[in-house]
């Protein structure tokens, strides 16, 4: 039997379900609720899910770059009023 996922070096990718790749919102919860910031990470969330060639793993990490990015920058977003 020929594996087509094998063949394209995904045979890892294959083990993961769908909806992995699609149902990322909930990690917004570790995000503020609103506000600038909130919208930003929402249309990141929406352009990871349209992606088809990043794996989970890698959009798991970009949000969570995204999310220590922010907290590193807390006092200048206060500051600004972008939360």
């Amino acid at each position: 039997c020929f594996n087509f996922f094998f063949f394209l070096g995904l045979d890892e990718e294959a083990k993961v379900p769908f909806y992995e790749h699609v149902l990322l919102d909930h990690m917004l919860d570790d995000f503020y609720s609103s506000g600038p910031v909130r919208e930003f990470m929402e249309l990141v969330m929406l352009g990871l899910t349209n992606n088809p060639y990043i794996n989970v793993e890698r959009k798991k990490a970009y949000i969570e770059w995204y999310l220590n990015y922010f907290k590193e920058k807390e006092s200048i977003l206060r500051a600004a009023g972008a939360i």
